[in-house]
């Protein structure tokens, strides 16, 4: 605002779900700061504001003093280097505290653009009015003023269809189909604990497909097909109107990239309640397109039905993810954002790098099958499919990954990063800023482990994709009514558009860099001191006398202080990855033992082969087991820990020890075996019912496509387990019964007529979960991202399990005295080896069906979803902490919703 003032220079701001905890500019405006950054209308501290503000009444001196002097500890030295000297110490005394207060000369001139930042009448950060809630102080944070903000969020969605069709003659037929979509969604908070920022989501798409089936003879049949396909997947900003140059803030990136990097930074600020800020997260635009022709003939000869065919289709993808390229900065308190002295120990970050990708593929498939009608009651399915997915090009080259050393042996090429040869990563006075990089003038640019592709897809094709596919039909003369079906397939899938992202995001396109504590807000963001075009990267170990150690530069220079440096984490592709497939077999008997009613009872098999998940091959190795990097011990000489990044393969030096080099292939194995018996009844005597059970098992390694292995990824074997979506058992029941009609009267008839009540019964089984523990208190000479615990003695996880209601073990659902923390080696407990509360859902509806004409009628309906009010629970806390028990086993969430109703009206004419 062009005239800024709080109570106090300790006031805070909070956001919690759109509420905003702001300042209280009711009380003193003395404090003046202009819209401008030219000038400061007046230099009166915050002492004299502070005096004014104590005479009216609302405070003493001692009350002043005492909050006034809890608040500085919040923000010392510790925090940021010579803050406390220049605000708190005399200058000739260090040893002397003299309060030497903020004056508005103080306030950086970025902070007064942001506070007075405006779009369409209202400041981006909006001060709070008069008459709002007043929150306590405490001894931490000074009084507040609580602003609550609420905007609608806008959401409009349609589609559109048509089809139109026309035969030529008898023996040719065209059918031309169009559906049309849009989805749109305007958010009002583009991230909790935000000022509004208006955010887009446009999903518009659309797909378009023409046939012609031309009949040669009653035995030949040829049908040729063709269509398009188009989505678009954005969530981007609504105004794009302010950038990181409009607020004062330097990004290298806003004009050497531009697009999303160029917007405004998120800004956020600690506060008594969480925190509070501006701007933008994570936006992104996709946009896939796919064209694809197919051709198929029939040929029928005696007891054969041939088909046989072909299908080529092209697939584009392109898009932008924004990953925070526009800069992120956080500050620990308003002073600290006053002051434009950003969070110590990081927070803020500049992801580096470029993201915009344009990507184009081919694929190909062959197909052959034969409907053999062997006997009467007997007939065959035989079929063989042959699939090529190629792997993506990219339109300026911006897709490569890493050949570490097996990789290059295997393939015969050198080790290091392999980009496609287009990139302009290979043009002569190649600048790194071009592609997003910010690298320190001082950093040799050392470009020999950058080679140019063998391909421009860079990744080995899999043309070896056969899939055989058998089945049979079966109807024993003896029973009648008795079907018995059974079949085995193997299914490809194209695998590329899985880890698109990973492409996206991957070294050295892209590098997250922290920005620890940004001395000054106008330069906040730091540049690159490594050359990111090698691995290990060009980082020294220096060790003390105690056997401590520390990262230095290139040349054993430290780092500078606004500039450190911590491990990286790079993810790549595995230049071999193949493209995964399923076995899929099942056997059923299907009984019709009277008209419209129909058992089936299958058994179905599963086996996912060469699943994609992601390995860190930059594990660290125990020192005390095989000595890496001079390193044979896992603590210094005076008994402290040393820093496991130390400790990853001297391959992989300077990337991280938990995610340091994701490499994503075909890790990944799972299976699944179930029983299914369903029944289902046709609409007879009023009555449809639909009744489905389900017992079964799934097992594997991994559940997320693409995931990171947890734990060990040395041993990935150990992970197996039951699945994290495993359900032991389910039954879904859904009926619709209509009430009788009363005929015999008229009025009756039309009051009473017309009803039905229709019911949706779930009933499953809990999901799995690991007993975890942190990484400091569990093979903490590794600590990766998650791992798990030890068993105590003689104990099982049979021995955790307990019984009773949920509600009776909402405190404690399992026993976690079984489990201890196993220190400096890896725990012993398995992957999913306990299980959640079991989830049931109640839905109903009544409805009344009204017939005005023949062609006009309408519904009405009366919905209840989880009729019975019965709380879903989601898993307990499963994670054992350092010392004691915490609330390990404890519930403490659900997940679904209570009891709605709604009522509904349609019209169908």
């Amino acid at each position: 605002p062009d005239t800024f003032s709080q109570e106090a220079w300790f006031q805070t701001t909070s956001t919690i779900g759109g509420r905003i905890t702001g300042f209280a500019n009711r009380a003193i405006a003395n404090t003046a700061i202009p819209a401008g950054l030219g000038d400061v209308r007046t230099r009166e501290s915050i002492a004299s504001v502070a005096n004014q503000w104590m005479q009216s009444g609302q405070a003493d001196n001692s009350a002043f003093a005492a909050n006034f002097l809890r608040t500085i500890r919040q923000f010392p030295a510790d925090q940021v280097a010579g803050l406390e000297r220049k605000f708190f110490t005399n200058v000739s005394n260090a040893n002397a505290p003299v309060l030497r207060l903020l004056t508005a000369a103080d306030i950086h001139p970025v902070a007064v653009n942001v506070l007075n930042q405006q779009r369409d009448g209202r400041f981006l950060l909006p001060s709070a009015s008069a008459g709002t809630n007043l929150l306590p102080g405490n001894g931490t944070f000074g009084r507040e003023i609580e602003h609550i903000q609420s905007f609608p969020t806008f959401f409009n969605s349609w589609s559109g269809s048509g089809t139109l069709e026309h035969n030529f003659s008898s023996n040719d037929r065209l059918r031309l189909n169009y559906i049309k979509s849009q989805q749109f969604v305007e958010e009002a908070f583009g991230w909790a604990n935000s000022s509004p920022s208006p955010t887009l989501g446009l999903t518009p798409g659309y797909v378009a497909s023409l046939s012609h089936v031309h009949t040669f003879s009653p035995s030949l049949i040829n049908d040729l097909r063709g269509g398009f396909f188009e989505l678009y997947n954005t969530r981007i900003s609504k105004f794009r109107d302010i950038n990181n140059s409009t607020l004062g803030i330097f990004n290298p990136l806003e004009k050497a990239v531009g697009g999303l990097a160029a917007l405004m930074p998120t800004i956020d600020i600690v506060t008594q309640r969480g925190g509070a800020g501006i701007g933008n997260a994570w936006d992104f635009f996709d946009r896939q397109r796919n064209a694809y022709m197919m051709d198929t003939i029939t040929h029928i000869r005696g007891s054969h039905s041939l088909q046989f065919g072909a299908e080529l289709r092209r697939t584009t993808l392109g898009g932008e993810y924004m990953a925070r390229t526009n800069g992120d900065l956080d500050y620990q308190n308003w002073v600290l954002f006053f002051t434009g002295h950003g969070a110590s120990g990081g927070g803020s970050d500049l992801d580096q790098g470029d993201t915009r990708r344009n990507y184009r593929t081919w694929d190909t498939s062959l197909f052959l099958q034969d409907d053999w009608k062997v006997t009467r009651n007997f007939t065959l399915n035989l079929g063989l499919r042959y699939d090529y997915f190629g792997w993506f090009r990219e339109l300026n080259g911006r897709i490569g990954t890493y050949f570490n050393r097996e990789a290059a042996a295997r393939a015969n090429v050198p080790e290091g990063y392999h980009i496609a040869r287009n990139h302009l990563i290979f043009q002569p006075n190649f600048n790194p800023l071009a592609m997003g990089l910010y690298i320190s003038p001082e950093v040799p640019l050392d470009l020999r482990m950058v080679h140019q592709a063998q391909r421009d897809t860079i990744f080995r094709p899999d043309r070896n994709n056969l899939a055989p596919r058998l089945g049979f039909a079966w109807q024993p003369g003896i029973v009648k009514r008795l079907v018995v079906r059974g079949g085995y397939g193997l299914y490809y899938e194209r695998p590329s558009g899985a880890f698109k992202s990973d492409l996206q995001l991957s070294s050295p396109f892209f590098i997250y860099q922290n920005v620890p504590a940004p001395p000054d807000m106008a330069d906040p963001y730091p540049r690159l001191n490594i050359n990111p075009f090698t691995i290990p990267l060009n980082v020294r170990i220096q060790r003390d006398a105690n056997g401590g150690a520390a990262w230095r530069r290139f040349d054993g220079s430290p780092f500078p202080l606004t500039e450190p440096f911590s491990a990286k984490n790079f993810t790549f592709i595995d230049p071999f990855i193949q493209t995964p497939y399923t076995q899929q077999w099942t056997l059923n008997i299907q009984y019709e033992p009277w008209a419209g009613n129909v058992f089936d009872i299958r058994y179905v098999g599963t086996r996912g082969v060469g699943l994609f998940a992601k390995i860190n091959m930059a594990q660290p190795v125990d020192p005390r087991v095989t000595p890496v990097n001079g390193f044979t011990n896992i603590r210094t000489a005076t008994g402290a820990l040393l820093n496991p990044d130390f400790f990853v393969p001297s391959e992989y030096l300077g990337l991280g020890r938990a995610n340091g080099f994701r490499l994503l292939s075909n890790w990944a194995n799972s299976n699944y075996h179930g029983l299914q018996a369903m029944f289902r009844r046709r609409f007879q005597n009023n009555l449809l019912v639909n009744a489905a059970y389900t017992w079964a098992k799934t097992l594997d390694n991994i559940s997320s496509n693409g995931g990171v292995v947890e734990h060990d990824a040395r041993r990935i074997a150990n992970n197996r387990g039951p699945a994290d979506f495993d359900r032991t058992h389910r039954l879904t029941l859904a009926y619709i019964y209509q009430f009788p009609v009363l005929r015999s009267n008229r009025v009756l008839g039309a009051v009473a007529g017309g009803w039905s009540l229709n019911g949706m019964l779930t009933l499953q089984s809990g999901s799995p979960f690991s007993a975890v523990g942190g990484a400091a208190a569990n093979a903490y000479w590794a600590q990766v991202g998650r791992t798990r615990v030890d068993f105590v003695a003689n104990k099982t996880a049979a021995d955790a399990r307990k019984t009773g209601s949920v509600q009776s073990r909402i405190d404690q659902f399992f026993d976690p005295t079984v489990f201890m923390n196993s220190d400096d080696r890896w725990g012993n407990t398995g992957r999913n080896i306990l299980r959640g509360p079991v989830q049931r859902q109640f839905d109903f509806a009544l409805a009344k069906s009204i017939r005005f004409t023949e062609v006009v009628n309408c519904e009405l309906r009366w919905e209840l979803f989880n009729a019975f009010n019965q709380p879903t629970f989601s898993n307990p806390n499963a994670t054992l902490p350092a010392a004691g028990f915490g609330t390990m086993g404890a519930i403490t969430s659900t997940i679904g919703g209570p009891r709605t109703m709604q009522v509904a009206v349609r019209a169908r004419f």
